[in-house]
């Protein structure tokens, strides 16, 4: 038995005899590699978010080092979460309801974010003066 034998690095007649990758392999790698650049953006937008997050909430910049580990615990949860999932339930399966459950949640927040330019949401400074009202009611 040689050492590619025992590797599996035979080579298979199947493999010499295609000439390319078939229309249904480029799909796939379309979907994965799109898959992928959202996973990257979608770690990527936390930090390009942490200013806004530190103006509107008026944080200290200690304070958003809180906010990037709660991001970074619930994005690895979610992610060991998917991994046990996609091994009880099939890797196709979980990919595209996780896909589907992406897309309509990224379109809920494109329609909240148009819901919120037209209303006035109170934020950092401005909230502040109701929620003393508030409690002064309660008093």
């Amino acid at each position: 038995m040689t050492s590619s034998e025992v590797l599996g690095l035979q080579s298979d007649s199947r493999h010499r005899d295609s000439q390319g990758w078939t229309p249904q392999l480029w799909a796939i790698l379309f979907v994965l590699g799109g898959a992928l650049c959202l996973d990257a953006l979608d770690v990527s937008m936390i930090g390009v978010a942490l200013p806004s997050i530190r103006s509107a909430l008026g944080l200290s910049t200690s304070s958003l080092q809180w906010i990037v580990s709660g991001y970074v615990l619930g994005y690895g949860g979610l992610l060991l979460l998917g991994g046990r999932a996609a091994d009880l339930l099939g890797r196709r399966r979980v990919f595209l309801v996780a896909l589907a459950v992406f897309a309509l949640v990224s379109v809920l927040g494109g329609l909240v974010s148009d819901v919120a330019a037209h209303h006035h949401v109170p934020r950092g400074a401005d909230a502040q003066p109701r929620v003393q009202r508030v409690h002064r009611l309660r008093r």
